[in-house]
């Protein structure tokens, strides 16, 4: 299509002051300047119509290029203008400190799993530096520090290490793209990811788990329901009866993602349709479990898995990677997987099928020689 020929033509990569097009109604499109710049905690967003519009036909495709060339040197001259604009922000009296900037990113934070790690990584960065400092006096043997700090760390393991780091980063990065300081020490230090172990349920130890009696039941049928719906724990503390739909003799699980804040549908497997309807049977509350706070939850699975004599460290998050095994092992393809799961990016999904080759590799080995 001309107008994807056209939208590789706009290079915004560097420029605070994007260039958009916006579709109109007529089937056109209006050019746009899009920026957005942070004063302490306030975020604030301008976009400006230039005027400028293109048609995006394969017969206007010379005259839109025209116009997309004019639209990128109103930008350039903007670009100017916003940067002074970002200086003088900040050019006042009052001194800027670390805490209250980073501070400022987690109390923008709306989904619960982010102010979570927000809090956390905030808080170990207060471990290292007890006493506040100044923004502009963040240094590159700061940011090492405390990096370092976090690797050795002995209550986190080194992908959450990773995770902390990252949002000081973004922290740092922003207040380098906002002129607060005129060096960004952080940006080249990174803590590597490893490639954490994935443990899962086979079908016969979620069978062992299933016929079991245990003292939460609400908890196991819980916990089943996410082996065999792949949904995470936060989902399932937010699932509703009337998130369950029936379209056509089928199933449906229709739903906001808490993580990805994403609509996902995906259909049900004849065992977590069983649980729902034995909740459903069972109390009168609009949420499909009665559960308790997520601690109580992970240490009743945690128990559950000792009593039935399985051993393999086990967590809530386990039900989605049993969900996500059990479906490649049952030739499920990655891309309808990926749907399931709510993965935007197939490559996640591909972590499970290596994850089984793994298994097979370990198989074949296990078959003695002649």
């Amino acid at each position: 299509m001309n107008i994807d020929k056209l939208k590789k033509r706009i290079s915004n990569k560097g420029f605070r002051v994007k260039v958009r097009l916006r579709r109109m109604s007529d089937g056109t499109y209006s050019i746009v300047l899009d920026y957005h710049y942070y004063n302490n905690s306030k975020e604030f967003r301008e976009r400006k119509a230039l005027g400028i519009y293109i048609i995006g036909t394969k017969k206007s495709y010379q005259e839109d290029i025209n116009k997309i060339d004019e639209a990128l040197i109103i930008r350039n001259s903007y670009e100017k203008v916003v940067h002074q604009k970002k200086r003088n922000i900040y050019n006042e009296d009052k001194p800027i400190y670390l805490y209250e900037w980073i501070d400022s990113f987690m109390n923008k934070q709306t989904k619960r799993n982010s102010i979570k790690v927000w809090r956390s990584s905030i808080r170990h960065l207060k471990l290292y530096q007890k006493k506040d400092m100044l923004l502009k006096d963040v240094n590159k043997q700061f940011c090492e520090g405390f990096a370092q700090y976090l690797k050795e760390c002995e209550v986190i393991n080194q992908n959450t290490a990773h995770t902390y780091f990252t949002r000081f980063k973004i922290a740092i990065n922003q207040a380098y793209e906002d002129d607060i300081i005129h060096r960004n020490f952080a940006h080249k230090i990174t803590i590597k990811k490893t490639e954490g172990r994935r443990e899962y349920l086979t079908i016969e130890e979620i069978r062992l788990l299933s016929d079991m009696l245990y003292v939460n039941e609400n908890v196991k049928r819980a916990f089943l329901f996410m082996c065999f719906t792949g949904l995470r724990l936060s989902d399932i503390l937010a699932l509703k009866f009337s998130d369950i739909i029936k379209e056509n003799h089928h199933h449906y699980i229709a739903f906001d993602d808490i993580k990805t804040n994403e609509f996902n549908k995906i259909p049900m497997h004849t065992n977590a349709i069983d649980i729902y309807n034995y909740e459903k049977e069972n109390h009168n509350s609009e949420y499909v479990f009665d559960l308790p706070c997520e601690s109580t939850i992970r240490y009743h699975i945690k128990n559950m898995v000792i009593k039935a004599d399985i051993n393999k460290h086990i967590t809530p998050h386990c039900g989605r990677h049993t969900f996500a095994t059990l479906s490649i092992n049952n030739d499920i393809d990655i891309y309808t997987l990926s749907k399931f799961l709510g993965h935007n990016d197939v490559k996640v999904t591909q972590i499970y099928a290596k994850l089984i080759d793994k298994k097979k590799d370990e198989a074949i080995n296990k078959i003695p020689v002649l």
